[in-house]
């Protein structure tokens, strides 16, 4: 009888979340180095993480807040909201993070492929650098994106500045915003405040506030706009209205 052959080794399988994990944190590592600061020990364990936390298959929320992880830290972040890498954020929060256009561009690329279920809160306050180039990048990523419920753009540099060119760019930046919000399928809560965008650019944003776009069901914008302005552009949300029902009615009938 001739003998078996003995089967071959199993090729091993590699984890491509594991590999997302490695390729995230070197590039936060790579970032740090190019802008000259140092690694923050709470963000790099959250992208390296330890051997038993396992994969970033359930990390949903990012926060980051105040640590100079610029344009090139944006981009790697980034590289976990896409589709290929296995992990489904919902809320991405960089606060003060000195992210500019390029880091803008980045995100928006992501944002324009994603479908539901994906990234449902995007808050980017107090990235001074995003200004009026960053956000017209970034509406260009709402186009076509199904996802996306509130995007936060505090104290992003939004307004006119003291020269023609940058006031140009501001209203084409501006109607870029608006036309994102009227092609947004998703978006649903924005808040603009502490943007200084002047009546000017209110009324370009007003078609986005008309009542027929009833799926806008939030939109804040800064009190410095004047009175009449502010009460046509800004969009409170809501308070959820209690319960109606008979007095008594939960009590049961005696018999």
């Amino acid at each position: 009888m001739s003998k078996k052959a003995k089967p071959k080794p199993k090729a091993a399988v590699v984890d491509e979340n594991v590999v997302t994990r490695q390729i995230v944190a070197a590039n936060y590592g790579k970032a740090c180095k190019a802008i000259g600061v140092q690694v923050n020990p709470h963000v790099n364990e959250l992208f390296r993480g330890k051997e038993e936390d396992g994969d970033l298959v359930n990390l949903r929320y990012i926060r980051i807040w105040k640590q100079e992880i610029g344009n090139d830290g944006a981009a790697a972040i980034a590289g976990l909201l896409q589709a290929t890498s296995g992990v489904n954020i919902a809320y991405l929060e960089l606060l003060d993070c000195g992210i500019g256009e390029d880091g803008c561009r980045a995100l928006a690329d992501v944002l324009s492929q994603q479908k539901a279920p994906g990234l449902l809160t995007l808050n980017l306050d107090y990235n001074l650098d995003v200004g009026d180039a960053g956000v017209s990048v970034l509406v260009g990523g709402l186009f076509n994106n199904t996802a996306l419920k509130q995007l936060h753009l505090d104290y992003c540099g939004v307004g006119p500045e003291g020269c023609i060119k940058l006031a140009q760019l501001n209203i084409e930046a501006l109607t870029a915003f608006r036309d994102g919000l009227l092609r947004s399928k998703a978006l649903a809560n924005v808040d603009f405040t502490f943007n200084l965008i002047e009546p000017e650019g209110a009324n370009i944003l007003m078609p986005a506030l008309a009542p027929e776009n009833s799926k806008l069901l939030s939109f804040l914008v800064d009190a410095s706009l004047p009175g009449d302005i502010f009460q046509q552009l800004n969009r409170a949300r809501k308070a959820e209205g209690k319960k109606k029902g008979k007095k008594g009615s939960g009590k049961k009938k005696k018999k």
